[in-house]
């Protein structure tokens, strides 16, 4: 209901104020909608737009202090961006993407596509992929270059994020910048909202990259939802995965990052599938709430042809956004590929999924080397939740002592 003091559905804004704060009010009034759309708005929903944006920012920008105070990095003698490797280029090119997007959108007066934009970039991009992807970079000891890099790397896309989010959030952005900048450079501009506003720098938003990562990503999701689909946890090793992608660009781009590939899905191999095989089998159903009111009492002589046509061709059909002919009661029919819904059928000991003609098939087969290397990888988990529950600090040393017995052992 519309908000009204006579019914007493009102928010004391106080109370928002004091409990997660102006900035979360402010991101969450911007984010949600367009100002002049009706909004919805409760504490519920301020308080999600905290767990959600402002607690992942802060948890990566905690890590990067966390460990930049523990080595002290030099960050201006970190290799050129062009040296760095692929996931620290990938990032920049993220990054001055965004700066490229939000200024286009800020000075169109846009400001829920731009902070919905600086959401997703701080939240799937920085903290869910690279900070996830690339902790082990910082836990190693020495002040290698590659460790400089990803250090340069992360500062620069914590610094340049909130140089971005400050108009939308101004006290957060004024407390990293303080830590993040000031604290190494006093020369710097004393204030983050008198400091100069980015720009993009063309050269580095590589968009070959940033195709290959996005595909990649996509490939990801989809070995995620067959292993989730076969019970198999992510911890336990496979030794294959078997993937087709839409296009020979798309290939080559994805064997550049097999390697990020293998570690994501924890497999031993993977195998690129030809641009047209068909791994998967497929029972295909009329999507009734398209073709329903068409076909009407040809209902059932469409489910009776979809039970003798190849699914296949049908699954290709719809791939390829080609249209289906089919007779039915000695009338033509032409059928856009939405009007068939496809139900995947994964050959035996594999689990697959399919999503706009990628493919990502696991080898779910385990033999006794895979199955030792299973347990290990729970024994690591265990390790790591003991240090948590004995509240050690990440520069602790411990000594370990592990009892087991047979095959464990």
């Amino acid at each position: 209901e519309k908000m009204s003091k006579s019914k007493g559905n009102v928010v004391d804004p106080w109370a928002v104020l004091n409990r997660q704060g102006a900035d979360a009010l402010r991101w969450y009034i911007y984010s949600s909608s367009p100002p002049e759309a009706s909004k919805r708005f409760g504490v519920n929903l301020v308080e999600e737009t905290l767990r959600d944006f402002f607690n992942t920012l802060w948890s990566t920008y905690y890590f990067f202090v966390l460990y930049a105070n523990l080595d002290r990095p030099d960050l201006g003698a970190a290799p050129s961006p062009a040296s760095r490797p692929l996931a620290d280029r990938w990032l920049l090119a993220r990054t001055h993407e965004l700066v490229q997007l939000v200024t286009e959108r800020l000075e169109d007066y846009d400001a829920t596509a731009s902070s919905r934009a600086i959401r997703d970039f701080v939240v799937d991009d920085l903290s869910n992929w690279y900070v996830r992807r690339n902790r082990r970079r910082f836990w190693k000891g020495g002040q290698g270059e590659d460790k400089r890099a990803a250090y340069a790397t992360l500062h620069e896309a914590l610094v340049t994020g909130a140089k971005l989010m400050a108009p939308f959030a101004p006290f957060t952005a004024e407390e990293l910048y303080s830590n993040l900048v000031l604290s190494v450079e006093p020369e710097a501009a004393e204030s983050v909202h008198l400091a100069q506003w980015p720009e993009a720098d063309a050269a580095l938003i590589d968009k070959e990259l940033l195709q290959s990562m996005a595909v990649l990503q996509r490939i990801v999701e989809l070995g995620r939802s067959a292993r989730a689909e076969s019970g198999v946890k992510t911890r336990q090793p496979l030794s294959e995965l078997l993937v087709r992608v839409r296009s020979e660009r798309e290939q080559e781009g994805l064997r550049q990052l097999e390697s990020e590939l293998k570690d994501e899905l924890n497999v031993k191999q993977v195998t690129y599938l030809d641009l047209a095989a068909d791994f998967i089998d497929y029972s295909v159903r009329p999507n009734l709430p398209l073709v329903g009111r068409r076909l009407g009492p040809r209902i059932p002589a469409l489910r009776a042809w979809l039970e003798q046509a190849d699914g296949r061709q049908l699954a290709r059909n719809v791939r390829e956004g080609i249209n289906t002919e089919v007779t039915l009661d000695g009338e033509q029919f032409s059928f856009e590929p939405e009007a068939f819904l496809l139900d995947a059928r994964s050959p035996e000991g594999y689990a697959a999924a399919e999503n706009a003609g990628y493919l990502a098939a696991l080898d779910t087969r385990l033999d006794p080397e895979l199955i030792s290397e299973g347990r290990a990888r729970d024994l690591v988990r265990l390790i790591q939740n003991a240090r948590k529950s004995a509240g050690l600090e990440v520069s602790d040393r411990i000594d370990l002592v592990l009892e087991a017995e047979g095959e464990l052992l």
